[in-house]
C-alpha cells in the first residue's frame, strides 16, 4: 500500500513572476497547470515565469499523513504517493495555481474505475470529498459518478485534460496516469484551485 501525504496550506507563499512575451497567464489571468516539484521538505509549483513554494517546516504537525499552515499569505493542498506529486491552490490574493508531476504510466487496456478523493481550494475554504471516476477505453472518456465535483475529460496518449466543476465554478484540468493504477491531476480557475488523486480498483 502506498503512502499517500495531504498537505493544506495557507503559508509559506513565494512568487515569482517576469514580464515580457511568453507570460504564462491565460483564460482571464488563470494560469494553467504546470510542475510540482518536493524536495528538502520544499514543495513547488512552477508555473512558466511564476514559481509557488510551501515549505514543510511551516506546516502545523502532521496528522495521519496531513500537514495544515495557517497563514494569510496562501490556501494550498497537495497530495503525494511514491508516483506522482499533485499540488493546487489559491494565494492570498484569489489567483490559483497548481502543478502536477510523476511517473507517467500507460492507460488501463479496458474500461476501468478509479476511486479516491478531490480537494477544492477557494479564497474562503477548502472542500475535500470522495471521488469516483470512471474511464471509457473506446473513447478515452473520464467522468465521475456524482458528488459535488463534476470531471469531464479525455486521456490521450499523452495526458489527460478537461474540466472540473465545483459550486457552478469551472477550472481546467491537467493530469494522466501514473505508477501502478493511479490518476491524478491538478486544476486551475477563476478563484479556485485544486487536485484530484484516485487509484484503479482491482
Amino acid at each position: 500500500m502506498k503512502q499517500i501525504s495531504i498537505i493544506f496550506g495557507l503559508a509559506g507563499l513565494t512568487a515569482l513572476s517576469a514580464c515580457g512575451d511568453g507570460s504564462p497567464f491565460a483564460n482571464g489571468g488563470v494560469v494553467p497547470v504546470g510542475t510540482a516539484a518536493v524536495a528538502d521538505d520544499t514543495f513547488t509549483v512552477t508555473q512558466g515565469d511564476i514559481e509557488t513554494i510551501l515549505e514543510r517546516e511551516d506546516s502545523l504537525a502532521p496528522q495521519d499523513g496531513q500537514n495544515l499552515w495557517l497563514d494569510e499569505n496562501l490556501r494550498a493542498t497537495a497530495i503525494q504517493s511514491d508516483d506522482v506529486l499533485t499540488i493546487g491552490g489559491v494565494t492570498g490574493d484569489g489567483t490559483p495555481f497548481a502543478g502536477i508531476s510523476g511517473n507517467v504510466a500507460d492507460a488501463p487496456d479496458g474500461d476501468a474505475t478509479f476511486t479516491g478523493e478531490y480537494v477544492v481550494i477557494t479564497p474562503d475554504a477548502y472542500r475535500p470529498g470522495d471521488l469516483t471516476l470512471n474511464f471509457d477505453f473506446a473513447t478515452g472518456a473520464i467522468t465521475n459518478d456524482g458528488g459535488d465535483l463534476t470531471v469531464d475529460a479525455t486521456a490521450s496518449e499523452v495526458n489527460i485534460t478537461g474540466t472540473v466543476e465545483f459550486n457552478e465554478q469551472s477550472a481546467t484540468l491537467d493530469g494522466n496516469f501514473f505508477g501502478e493504477g493511479e490518476l491524478a491531476g491538478a486544476f486551475t480557475g477563476a478563484g479556485m484551485g485544486g487536485v484530484i488523486f484516485t487509484t484503479l480498483d482491482e
